[in-house]
């Protein structure tokens, strides 16, 4: 397996966040960065008002609950009440683990 480095790239807030983690391609490294909770799944407001990490779990999303890859670099996920959540990534490749 591979090593990558993973980053999150969030718009509100505007932020990064990076991980790094073994996979099998660049892809599942995006995928298992969020369904592992290495990564928040977004941010939201807390009752005094400050950004707090907000981690995936499959009941956030309702019935499209599992993470989608749409293009090369974004995950989507969510239908219904919470809407459709997209995280956008990019991912380097830190070579051979071992």
């Amino acid at each position: 397996m591979k090593r990558y480095r993973v980053t999150a790239l969030y718009e509100q807030p505007p932020l990064e966040r990076t991980v790094e983690l073994c996979a099998e391609t660049a892809e599942r490294a995006m995928v298992k960065a969020l369904i592992e909770r290495r990564l928040p799944a977004h941010f939201a407001r807390d009752e005094k008002g400050w950004y707090q990490p907000v981690l995936w779990r499959p009941e956030l999303a309702g019935p499209r609950r599992w993470p989608t890859l749409v293009g090369r670099d974004t995950l989507v996920w969510g239908e219904g009440q919470g809407g459709e959540r997209r995280l956008r990534f990019y991912v380097v490749d830190c070579g051979e683990q071992g």
